[in-house]
């Protein structure tokens, strides 16, 4: 904290009052507990998605999707288990059954016995641990033995038919991409329990997938280990409530938005006069659907809440004062 606030004032800079916290054992941070043992899931949020009803539409889906994949770091094989409800997504293909509710239920078991993620050290080396299987990939980014993050992804039609060693490739490969800023410019360790990829730089490069692997493999100091796949546990156990105010940290999207912004168009005279435009001149710029004004395929927000959502995606907490280009792109989603 000394060295801290010397480097502070040497270079002139100011920090906000009430915009720190000092003495803390636990600090919330964008959805997350930092602790001096190391990062966790907030608890409130976790309650919200124990809460959340099952859900009657796409709409709904997404939104407890949106909600629980935000920790999906802190998830061992969070796209497997939450596959069921990724494939309802699918146009007209939301048909709630068995699979669904129970993949539902071990969505919301996996939340509540979340492990802590230990946080990252750039003085020591990184480990990478992955494993592929039928159904996904699933790796482990590691560093003195603890977990700093989880990530699986769960393969679709054709990658599924893929050999076991191009799943295994795979799973590398995606793993450097998501984490390219922990091991850039340093050394870090592979460990893959399909022995032929440790001869991987060796081999002779004969597909075109071996290729795309060499090329974005290009740049980066790693060795690959092999570990018998009983070594290999951690990455072999593979094989929206709406409207709630849990969730503004963390998901953008608010249900009543729309509703707020229909109710302010109809006291706002010059959102009628551009009603008027849009139902009177077909070939201009505003088109009315749904009682929500658009134009050139953006919705036209009445005065009155203007300021409401330029303080919320600007001057909140959450915000950060993050600029102009990141507070246009929150508002565009």
């Amino acid at each position: 904290m000394k060295k801290t606030l010397e480097i502070l004032k040497k270079l002139s800079f100011f920090v906000k009052a009430t915009k720190c916290d000092f003495g803390k054992l636990e600090l919330e941070y964008l959805g997350h507990i930092v602790t001096n043992q190391g990062v966790k899931t907030d608890g409130k949020k976790i309650e919200a998605m124990v809460a959340w009803p099952q859900p009657t539409n796409i709409t709904e889906l997404r939104g407890f999707l949106g909600l629980t994949g935000y920790y999906r770091k802190f998830i061992r094989n969070y796209g497997v288990l939450a596959r069921p409800l990724t494939n309802l997504l699918k146009r007209r293909n939301f048909k709630w059954d068995a699979d669904a509710a129970a993949a539902f239920t071990m969505l919301k078991q996996a939340m509540t016995t979340t492990p802590i993620l230990a946080m990252s050290n750039f003085n020591e080396p990184f480990t990478i641990e992955t494993d592929a299987s039928g159904d996904g990939i699933g790796v482990v980014l590691t560093q003195q033995g603890r977990p700093i993050a989880y990530m699986t992804r769960a393969l679709g039609v054709t990658k599924r038919t893929w050999s076991i060693y191009a799943k295994e490739m795979l799973a590398i490969v995606e793993a450097i991409r998501i984490w390219r800023p922990y091991i850039l410019g340093r050394k870090f360790f592979i460990l893959t329990d399909h022995r032929s990829l440790k001869y991987f730089l060796e081999q002779r490069v004969a597909t075109s997938e071996q290729q795309k692997w060499v090329a974005k493999l290009l740049g980066y100091d790693y060795e690959i280990i092999y570990r018998p796949g009983k070594e290999n546990s951690a990455a072999d156990a593979l094989s929206r409530r709406p409207s709630s105010p849990l969730l503004n940290s963390i998901f953008i999207s608010q249900v009543s938005l729309w509703d707020d912004i229909r109710k302010a168009a109809e006291i706002d005279l010059y959102m009628q006069t551009i009603f008027q435009r849009a139902a009177n001149d077909p070939t201009s710029n505003y088109v009315v659907k749904n009682g929500l004004c658009f134009y050139k395929q953006r919705v036209v927000v009445p005065l009155a809440l203007r300021d409401q959502l330029l303080h919320e995606f600007h001057d909140s907490k959450v915000a950060a004062h993050s600029g102009v280009l990141q507070t246009f792109k929150r508002l565009a989603q």
